[in-house]
């Protein structure tokens, strides 16, 4: 730490404020179009003195904040404070970002924020709490927008917290040349701490302010190893935190763009120590901020060290958007549909809601003609759902619904549902897994288009996954006419749908095409400016863009020297302030380094030359329509007038002309401005470009959304996510939007949905499933699952709170259910049926083959085997695994390819923590059982825990093993999923009786509600029966006695019993199960692999070994491939084997056309003397194949 550590404590930095004063409103908005002959200020947009009527108070704290050398731990008395925010609070605001308004809080916490030692106000999110000091709709926005801020942002708070202890103690210590980048704070926060960090260069780019910032790179990640990590992905969060001589601490910021490895940096540091970061400012309109950035980079004020603190799991644009917008409803009164009814405050609210606009009249009826005609059943008429349908008796109900099921595809659930969504305006249907919830949308949608084309549906989903399968099932169904707004599509098919696509084949209007291009020319200006800028902050010399004026204020002769225009065509020059601007800049430039003007020629050519350039780069058709002549004539009479002596000499201290000063007074004279002008001027320019840029950006964003929403009217639905709607909720506010329909609602934030809910829509379909997975939270103390948490419910969503409330005293809105399900076995059905499901029937499609090779498709392990003891320092120090379970399930899996019943993708293992998934991961690929398939979101987890290598060469293409492929997944990321076997290892085995995560019941029942035909548990059950739904699935596996400690298999061709257990081989010595796995649907059958492996032919017993792995597969070509010489050895020890049996399984796999050639080959070996092959023929034979191209290695 720093010398003055034990005399001032560590506080948060700040520069003085630039606020508000006079000043053109033109200029400082992006562009002045009088320009010069503006009488208003354009030097800076904001000075000292003045404050801008809209700006707050500034807050500050009772008490000075300051950072702490122990470490940041929980507070004793929970983690908030429910004495309101600001003045409102007893003891006053507890930091400068406090304020009792949403609208004047940052998005971003500032460092005073971070070292802010008293707790953070949160409201409850019951409706009867007292403490929030708003009513209605703005007391809902405000919970919404301090819950999802603080657990977006109080990991990032730790983590900066603990980095600016990391930058205190190490403050005059030398930089490492390695250390490790990896941290963890006592909170468990995990972060990246990158050190001796330096500003490279600044430059001006698409996204405004760029800074190449180099550090010091650790040992493993440098040459290429940092661009194969996982480190400064694009989009990420990152924060600059420098800490200076007088033990003031600064936090910036910035958005991560791309990082550049050692190798890249070495042209420029010389070596192969550093890195480096190209990043933006996370918060382009925070002129202070960046101001404060770039005075400490460029050591402006006292000695300040800077470090990078790295947050790899939050991503800017996932959190900007949500927050803005509910500071935008909030400040501008800006309403959401049925805001009487989801932001009311009282918990007995009218619970019958009115019906969509379309269907308000009594005579009003929806023709369902449109699904019947989708059906293909014309036997049965059409029927129609009349306005007043809810209001019929139950029996008159229930003879409607019967009548849509006949001619339709809706089963009775679906059918009653889609009769009560279209009578209600707001409605919500609860669909439990595998019921069809899409499909149920699918058919809404077809019914509200056919009914009311007028205005698009907005079909609005939490991931882009779900969105994509929502619209492809539309298309299918000749909705044709799809916008899908935003990216994150993986999706081929998606790119004509798209906004850029939509807009090619849309013609703008005159006006909006001539606004559009004005709008495009004041960002391309003023991108130009700020490069100019950005040149000035990195030049070690004084540049025209600096010292322009201040010369034209205080040397009005100097800049007169530099500028002044002698002989030229007022009305021929259209941009007179960038052509003097581009004169002066060329004329300083040679005045400072020494130049005269002897030989004008040559000055002329270039200064020509600099005019032509400039007009290139403008690309302004008003000065592209110059001729060049007039350019040369421009700069030919300015030098003609220098030539002459007409430069006026001045009445400052310039006693000569400025061209005939020796260059040593030259310098002196660039040294007294630099000093008079100082280098915060330039930053502060840099600063507020930065501001007019983002300023110009965004009025050209208003303008190209005014475009899109007419180009969107003409679509029939619109698809985007929830983020998207925040980003462009202006534009679809325009479009008088009127029906919504949200998929995934269950798992969707409330302040997310919040988004959908335009102020036209009158009738919101929300369809999902809260009993299923919540939407995921990062901070336990705001979830309902914990007990502290339940007076927050942040993972609880608007589906959830209307349907199931958790405010005392609440109704239940009314919800329809779906009821009939066609994922899961009756078997597997059976354990929801006796929990959360009593309603659910089963489709006859779903009563599918037994699992091959197990004697039961539904089974419990049982065991008391203990979990391994979780490691709190090492990486994902909360998460468990279980060694046990991993050697069991790795057994089990290895079981099951063996069967030759299941291609890839047939099994799933399901694990509720990600160091079980690792766990198992490690000991399937070491073993070669299978190859392992994993999500993006489960990599990331796993290469965080040190799982996956990030940092060593990357495994060629040849060097992989083909092996069965088999899913492994969290709980959490396989929602909405499905596989034909799943394995679930529940983990938690202690003496403490802590069940973990599997004590909620949406993870249990996401968990035991994948499988299709096979469900199998490794587990404890013993502890687990202390959760109540757990002790009624456990019960159903007794009272079907299946549950035990082993397994109990069977062989398919001989069907006795015997167990499986993980401390003995796969498969007995006195009955083998073929153990050929397929790798796709057109491999061999497994008939045939079992009639040369399993059996001889010259008895029916079981051989008596086992056989080694057979990989076999047809090609384009129709061949078979992979056998290898130790695998025919294998397959002929000790036993001979029939030509003709090997005839007959290769010439049955192999498609008919190759037929010729095989019997080409094995008829020599018919005729042979001995009719039957040993161990070497047999391999001789195999290799044979391999060598023919009917089967090579």
């Amino acid at each position: 730490m720093s010398a003055q550590s034990s005399k001032r404590p560590v506080q948060s930095s700040s520069l003085p404020t630039l606020q508000w004063r006079h000043l053109c409103r033109d200029f400082y908005n992006g562009n002045c179009r009088l320009e010069d002959q503006c009488i208003r200020n354009h030097t800076i947009c904001h000075v000292q003195g003045e404050s801008e009527p809209t700006d707050p108070a500034p807050l500050i704290s009772t008490t000075p904040n300051h950072l702490s050398l122990s470490p940041r731990l929980p507070h004793a008395e929970g983690p908030f404070d429910d004495d309101g925010p600001a003045n409102l609070a007893w003891l006053g605001p507890r930091h400068n970002n406090d304020y009792s308004e949403i609208r004047y809080i940052r998005i971003l916490p500032t460092t005073d924020e971070i070292l802010a030692q008293r707790r953070p106000y949160m409201p409850c999110k019951d409706t009867t709490n007292s403490t929030n000091h708003q009513p209605g709709l703005a007391r809902m926005l405000d919970v919404q927008f301090r819950h999802l801020r603080y657990d977006t942002f109080e990991p990032v708070i730790d983590a900066c917290y603990h980095a600016s202890q990391q930058l205190a103690f190490s403050y005059n210590q030398s930089p490492p040349l390695d250390y490790e980048a990896r941290q963890h704070t006592a909170r468990g926060t995990q972060y990246s701490l990158f050190r001796d960090v330096k500003l490279e260069e600044i430059k001006f780019e698409g996204q405004g302010i760029q800074l190449r910032l180099s550090f010091a790179c650790p040992a493993r990640l440098r040459e290429r190893h940092l661009l194969s990590s996982r480190h400064f992905e694009s989009g990420m969060l990152m924060a600059l935190i420098g800490l200076d001589s007088h033990n003031k601490l600064s936090t910036t910021f910035c958005k991560v763009e791309i990082c550049q490895s050692t190798l890249a940096m070495r042209p420029i540091t010389g070596n192969h120590l550093r890195a480096a970061v190209l990043a933006n400012f996370a918060d382009p309109s925070d002129t202070d901020a960046i101001r404060q950035a770039l005075h400490g980079l460029k050591g402006l004020g006292p000695e300040e060290k800077f470090v990078i603190a790295e947050f790899p799991s939050v991503l800017v644009a996932g959190y900007y958007w949500i927050l803005k917008h509910l500071q935008h409803l909030n400040s501008n009164n800006a309403g959401i549909s049925f805001a009487d009814i989801i932001a009311s405050t009282s918990t007995h609210h009218d619970l019958k809601v009115a019906q969509p606009i379309y269907s308000g009249t009594d005579s009003f009826q929806v023709d369902l003609s449109i699904l019947q005609d989708a059906s293909g059943n014309g036997n049965c008429p059409a029927p129609k759902i009349g306005a007043h349908y809810l209001d019929l008796a139950p029996t008159e109900r229930n003879n409607l619904v019967d009548d849509v099921c006949s001619a339709t595809t809706l089963d009775h659930g679906q059918a009653t549902a889609l009769c009560e969504n279209l009578s209600r305006g707001l409605s919500f249907t609860q669909g439990p897994p595998g019921t069809g919830k899409t499909f149920l949308g699918v058919s809404l949608a077809k019914v509200i288009l056919n009914h009311s084309p007028s205005k698009p549906i907005l079909v609005a989903c939490m991931t882009n996954h779900a969105l994509d399968n929502f619209l492809a099932d539309l298309i299918k169904q000749g909705i044709t006419k799809v916008a899908r707004l935003g990216g994150g599509s993986k999706e081929d098919w998606i790119g004509k749908h798209t906004m850029a696509s939509l807009r090619q084949n849309f013609k703008m209007n005159c006006g909006e095409s001539t606004r559009l291009s004005r709008a495009y020319r004041g960002v391309e200006s003023l991108g130009r400016e700020g490069a100019k800028w950005c040149e000035a902050v990195n030049s070690r010399t004084l540049t025209w863009t600096a010292v322009k004026d201040h010369l034209e204020k205080n040397y009005p002769a100097a800049f007169n020297d530099f500028s002044k225009c002698v002989s030229h065509k007022e009305q021929q020059i259209k941009d007179l302030r960038h052509r003097r601007s581009a004169a002066g800049g060329f004329a300083f430039e040679q005045w400072s380094t020494g130049a005269d003007l002897k030989d004008i020629k040559v000055i002329v050519r270039e200064i020509t030359s600099w005019f032509r350039k400039t007009k290139t780069e403008t690309g302004d058709a008003a000065n592209s329509s110059e001729s060049d002549d007039s350019a040369s004539d421009y700069s030919q009479g300015s030098l003609v007038g220098y030539s002459n002596g007409s430069i006026r000499h001045s009445h400052d201290s310039f006693a000569d002309d400025a061209w005939s000063l020796p260059y040593h007074v030259r310098l002196a004279w660039i040294a007294k401005w630099k000093s008079e002008l100082g280098f915060s001027s330039t930053i502060d320019k840099v600063a507020e470009v930065q501001r007019r840029y983002f300023a110009a950006r965004e009025r050209k964003r208003e303008i190209h959304g005014e475009v899109d929403a007419r180009c969107l009217a003409g679509q029939e639905v619109i698809g985007m996510t929830t983020t998207a709607c925040a980003k462009d909720w202006a534009m679809l506010k325009t479009l008088g939007l009127q029906t919504l329909i949200c998929e995934e609602a269950g798992e969707i934030m409330e302040a997310q949905t919040i988004t959908t809910l335009f102020p036209s829509i009158t009738h919101a379909i929300f369809i999902g499933d809260p009993l299923q997975l919540r939407p995921q939270v990062g901070q336990p103390c705001l979830s309902l699952e914990t007990t502290y948490g339940s007076k927050y419910r942040l993972d609880e969503s608007l589906f959830e709170r209307m349907v199931m409330p958790g405010t005392p005293g609440a109704q239940p809105f009314p919800v329809s259910r779906l009821n009939l399900q066609r994922r899961m076995h009756p078997d597997v059905a059976d354990l929801m049926r006796a929990t959360l499901y009593p309603f659910l029937k089963d489709h006859p499609s779903t009563s599918r083959l037994p699992v091959a090779g197990m004697a039961h498709r539904t089974f419990w392990l049982d065991h008391q085997e203990p979990e391994d003891i979780p490691d709190s320092l090492a990486a994902g120090g909360r998460s468990y695994s279980n060694a046990f379970e991993c050697a069991m399930i790795s057994e089990l899996v290895r079981y099951l390819l063996n069967t030759n019943d299941f291609d890839s993708g047939d099994i799933t293992i399901l694990v509720p923590y990600s160091r079980q998934m690792g766990r198992l991961k490690e000991q399937l690929t070491q073993t070669r059982t299978c190859s392992i398939a994993l999500s993006d979101k489960d990599k990331e987890d796993l290469a965080d825990m040190g799982f996956l290598d990030d940092t060593g060469p990357q495994q060629l293409k040849s060097d992989v093993e083909v092996l069965p492929m088999v899913r492994l997944a969290t709980i959490d990321g396989f929602q909405g999923e499905e596989a034909k076997v799943i394995i679930l290892s529940t983990v938690r085995s202690n003496l403490q009786d802590r069940v973990g995560f599997l004590q909620t019941i949406n993870r249990i029942n996401v968990a035991c509600s994948r499988a299709r035909n096979g469900f199998y548990i490794v587990g404890n059950s013993t502890l687990l029966r202390s959760v109540d739904m757990w002790k009624s699935i456990i019960a159903d596996f007794e009272s079907k006695g299946r549950i035990g400690k082993s397994f109990t298999t069977h062989c398919s061709r001989h069907p006795h019993l015997y167990p499986l257990t993980p401390y003995h081989a796969v498969t007995p010595t006195w009955c083998n199960v073929p153990t050929w796995a397929k790798r796709r649907q057109d491999y061999a059958r497994s008939a045939l692999v079992q009639q040369l492996y399993h059996a001889d032919i010259r008895s029916n017993e079981c051989v008596p070994r086992r056989t080694s792995l057979l990989y076999a597969r047809r090609s384009a070509n129709s061949s078979i491939h992979a056998v290898t010489d130790a695998e025919a050895n294998a397959m002929s020890a000790k036993k001979t084997t029939s030509i003709e049996s090997v005839r007959s399984c290769v010439a049955n796999s192999c498609h008919v056309a190759m037929s010729a050639r095989i019997s080409a080959i094995l008829d020599p070996a018919r005729n042979a003397s001995s009719p039957v092959l040993g161990p070497a023929s047999t391999a001789r034979f195999v290799r044979s194949l391999a060598t023919s191209s009917v089967i090579h290695v």
